[in-house]
């Protein structure tokens, strides 16, 4: 039966892949605003009735805590109905918010899943799933949420009572960006924009939780953009911890580079040095920098992972490579030890 709570709790993915096909075939650019409100109004009802995405089906009361029910009641207070949110002149449909607790973890804590996908009369989606730890702990896990807030933009200014509250925000959130950087091609393009927020756990230890931090953004033109980085939790508090807290203050900044080089010309495919230097984008080489996302822990090592047009044109994907834990051990503070143990 767990098992069972646990699907679904996920389940309407292949069903919403199916919405967005839809919408992405109609062209809603020849349809006036009024009727392309009530062309949703009638769309969106009866396709989630179809699916059996009805918002009361998708809260899975039996996993839900009495405190996450409460929380779930007031968030889905203005998109529990067939009505749209109205952004400028656009409509904006919450399809999916959905909530499981408990849907198994570690032995170090429980995980919770948040699930929230919006549509537009345009045909935008923006897509948040968040999958985060649970201690228990109150002051803890009100930190986590926290954490996963800066980790997708740090633009939540509200109480921090449910993850619901969260998935919901940036979605909104990120399709208000998807309206604005659109609205100067709306008269000239079938585009539709969309949104992607995905975190999930990748490795625990008894002292901290890593979770992975993926996005895909799109807002018309040749490509997308995408990437991935991390976000490291400390277990006993709950809070963000960047790279820089764990790294002695006097670490070899020169062995640094030799690992980010070496790491690299793996990924890359090169020999030696002036091979690399060949197949980046850097101002100085002798300083290759970090990447904008923070890195992350699994079994093997620190995984760092860059953007694309970061170091690299965008043809060159996401450069990524790992730093073996032994390796990576003489540049650990006594805090960065002690939280891999």
């Amino acid at each position: 039966m767990e098992g069972m709570e646990g699907w679904r709790g996920w389940r309407g993915c292949v069903e919403i892949d199916v919405f967005v096909c839809i919408f992405e075939s109609v062209n809603f650019r020849n349809l006036t605003n009024m009727y392309r409100t009530y062309f949703c109004r009638l769309l969106i009802p009866s396709f989630m009735a179809l699916c059996g995405l009805t918002l009361a089906s998708c809260r899975n009361s039996s996993a839900l805590s009495a405190v996450d029910m409460a929380s779930t009641e007031d968030v889905l207070a203005d998109s529990a109905t067939h009505e749209p949110l109205l952004i400028g002149q656009d409509t904006v449909f919450c399809v999916r918010l959905s909530s499981v607790s408990d849907m198994g973890g570690s032995v170090y804590a429980k995980h919770d899943s948040v699930v929230c996908v919006m549509a537009s009369s345009y045909g935008d989606t923006t897509t948040c799933v968040f999958v985060y730890p649970r201690t228990g702990r109150k002051e803890v896990d009100t930190s986590i949420l926290h954490s996963v807030s800066d980790a997708v933009g740090g633009s939540y200014a509200g109480p921090y009572r449910s993850g619901l509250t969260l998935a919901r925000h940036y979605a909104l959130d990120n399709m208000k960006t998807i309206m604005e950087g659109m609205s100067d091609v709306r008269d000239i393009s079938y585009e539709q924009g969309s949104c992607e927020y995905f975190v999930s756990p990748e490795y625990e230890t008894s002292r901290m939780f890593n979770l992975t931090v993926s996005y895909y953004t799109y807002m018309g033109g040749v490509h997308g953009m995408h990437g991935i980085g991390g976000l490291i939790i400390r277990s006993s508090d709950g809070k963000r911890m960047e790279l820089s807290d764990l790294l002695r203050s006097d670490y070899d900044r020169q062995k640094w580079q030799h690992l980010i080089r070496r790491g690299l010309r793996e990924y890359f495919g090169c020999q030696t040095d002036e091979e690399l230097r060949e197949s980046l984008q850097v101002e100085d080489f002798s300083t290759i920098p970090m990447p904008q996302m923070s890195p992350y822990f699994t079994e093997e090592g620190l995984v760092v992972s860059y953007q694309p047009y970061e170091i690299a044109c965008y043809a060159a994907g996401v450069p990524s490579f790992v730093i073996p834990q032994h390796e990576l051990l003489p540049f650990l503070s006594a805090e960065g030890l002690g939280l891999l143990r």
